[in-house]
């Protein structure tokens, strides 16, 4: 994207703003610091957005194809199931779903504070399919100027997914990160016992394995039962066959269970994260290293 004169002048000023709000800062005080420069720092950007380009819905552009960036953390986000009720009691507990307006922004904050700025969000972005709701998440994303790897899952639309900014009529892809490779696959037609990878997928994850990079994969729905015993679900027998087999997979993360898990099968470490608004985890998001390939745990303020 070419900017114009006037474009690189409001963004010359933003820099000269941040300082000047800094300065003021910290004449101040240091206490709440970070949240004072970081909702200046939002204001700032905001407005600058709106005079350089609306591109929040070019996600396309940053997922599709490799890149050369090399960050050694990414942030993680799961079952956010954005809408506009209050409570949603399911199996696995309380959700509140529209609590997700809070407590997303906050996530954001705190992973850019870190020097984070690309998360994966695996499954559920949305509650009941909404565009809308996936609009209100995609905004979200680019007024924290926080790159998302959106993976669908079984309450996710393929409408709301495109509004998420991906393309087309399949919802797998890769994206590299120096010597890691992240791989977001598509098991979000959930009929348990029952395959929900097609042959087309299989046949491109094999080829995109096919890497001396150390592999992140990304889905929705675990492998394993909901119990968490050791045994592949039927339908996912082949996929954990392609994966074992690999021998570059360092991390297999999902969502689905909207509880924290993780287990070790068949020499692959598998996670699995709580979802962002379930009742006594509000604002749990992970910290994946991509160097040691482990996850932390943590839980926004």
């Amino acid at each position: 994207m070419v900017l114009s004169k006037k474009q690189k002048l409001l963004i010359s000023l933003a820099g000269i703003l941040l300082v000047a709000l800094l300065l003021v800062f910290s004449i101040k005080g240091k206490n709440s610091f970070k949240n004072r420069f970081l909702d200046a720092y939002d204001k700032t950007t905001s407005a600058i957005s709106i005079e350089v380009q609306h591109d929040w819905l070019r996600f396309s552009d940053f997922a599709h194809g490799y890149d050369q960036s090399k960050p050694t953390k990414l942030g993680w986000v799961t079952d956010i199931h954005a809408d506009r009720f209050k409570r949603r009691t399911v199996e696995s507990g309380t959700l509140f779903p529209k609590s997700y307006s809070e407590y997303l922004p906050k996530v954001f904050d705190e992973l850019r504070f870190q020097g984070i700025t690309t998360v994966l969000a695996t499954g559920d972005n949305v509650n009941s399919g909404d565009e809308g709701y996936s609009e209100e998440l995609a905004k979200i994303a680019y007024r924290k100027n926080m790159q998302v790897l959106w993976v669908k899952g079984n309450h996710d639309s393929d409408a709301s997914m495109r509004k998420l900014g991906l393309v087309g009529n399949n919802f797998y892809y890769a994206k590299d990160f120096g010597q890691t490779r992240v791989v977001v696959l598509d098991d979000s037609v959930q009929a348990y016992e029952a395959k929900s990878i097609d042959a087309a997928q299989f046949a491109w994850l094999k080829d995109t394995l096919a890497t001396d990079k150390k592999v992140v994969v990304a889905m929705h729905v675990p492998i394993f039962p909901v119990t968490q015993e050791a045994r592949v679900l039927s339908q996912d027998t082949e996929l954990e066959k392609i994966l074992h087999d690999s021998g570059n997979i360092g991390l297999v993360l999902s969502g689905h269970f909207h509880v924290k898990w993780n287990k070790q099968f068949d020499g692959l470490n598998f996670f699995g994260e709580s979802a962002l608004t379930r009742e006594n985890e509000l604002g749990g998001y992970g910290i994946i290293d991509l160097n040691k390939m482990s996850v932390q745990y943590l839980y926004t303020k």
